[in-house]
């Protein structure tokens, strides 16, 4: 009789993140992709008071779709890593510790790169917009820093026009991506970095067990 291998709480995991995490994040992005090449490839910028605003959806699409579809092929690369030498001595702690740290260093650098491009994205909008969203920045940094760094990303400080022409679709979308990119990238630090050290410093990881713990 053939051995039935079917783990149901793998299942349900897996089905949670692809409702929940995968398929919203990739509508979403895909979204993102859709409304700034839409603004891009048109002969008129659709927002010309800020016309970064459609690249800045372009690549944070870009990047997000890449994120999500690569993590599930590093997970993919790790299991089967994983099931080819779970039955070798040496690989019970070695392999399940290779496939945290790969999956770790992946997930610290998606936390960063997330972070990154929302910082630059409110920063720009902060300049080019009156009265944002994102004007805490100026407060932050204070208005020197404020202007270097503005400088920094458009290479010259824009002032703010004083007739505002813009989409209604790409300003929108824009200002909810931001805001979503920093809700996402508090909760990956907390559920993809924070946990997974915890579930480490708990012994978990040593736990001598087939499927394994991280």
């Amino acid at each position: 009789m053939a051995e039935n291998n079917f783990d149901c709480g793998k299942c349900m995991k897996d089905c949670f993140l692809n409702c929940f995490v995968k398929i919203p994040i990739s509508v979403f992005a895909g979204v993102m992709l859709w409304i700034g090449a839409n603004a891009l490839t048109k002969d008129a910028n659709d927002c010309p008071s800020a016309d970064q605003m459609p690249v800045i959806l372009v690549v944070g699409g870009a990047l997000a779709c890449f994120f999500v579809n690569f993590r599930q092929f590093l997970g993919t690369v790790c299991g089967c890593c994983g099931d080819k030498m779970k039955d070798r001595e040496c690989m019970k702690v070695g392999g399940k510790m290779m496939r945290f740290g790969l999956q770790l260093g992946y997930d610290c650098f998606v936390v960063n790169l997330c972070i990154l491009w929302c910082v630059i994205s409110s920063i720009y909008v902060a300049n080019n917009v009156e009265n944002s969203y994102f004007d805490y920045w100026k407060d932050i940094l204070g208005q020197d820093k404020f202007d270097a760094v503005v400088q920094t990303i458009q290479g010259e400080d824009s002032p703010i026009k004083d007739e505002w022409t813009c989409s209604t679709n790409v300003y929108n979308m824009t200002i909810l991506s931001i805001i979503m990119g920093y809700i996402v990238g508090v909760l990956l630090l907390i559920f993809l970095v924070i946990a997974k050290v915890c579930n480490v410093v708990c012994c978990k990881m040593c736990d001598d067990s087939s499927e394994g713990t991280v």
